[in-house]
């Protein structure tokens, strides 16, 4: 773990307090920080976490709610959480 990830993980929580409830609804919200979790906690499941928060994200886009550059900014925070690989 570094402060990079760190930094990373604490930009996608800010983001889902502060959505969770207005733009996002609670399974959506819910599945991005299981993959924030996942990815900094550098547990199993990467690749399921990041289909579902995809999914999601492109979700989010669709229905006009964010735009691309939001959702590409919590993509990058996101992906900055940790490795995207197993070691």
């Amino acid at each position: 773990m570094n402060a990079q990830r760190a930094e990373a993980y604490l930009k996608v929580i800010a983001v889902l307090d502060t959505e969770s409830g207005v733009t996002l609804r609670p399974d959506e919200a819910a599945a991005l920080r299981h993959t924030a979790d996942v990815l900094f906690f550098d547990e199993d499941g990467r690749s399921e976490a990041l289909e579902a928060s995809t999914a999601v994200i492109a979700l989010l886009v669709e229905s006009e709610r964010w735009s691309e550059e939001r959702t590409d900014r919590l993509t990058d925070n996101l992906e900055g959480c940790g490795e995207l690989v197993p070691a």
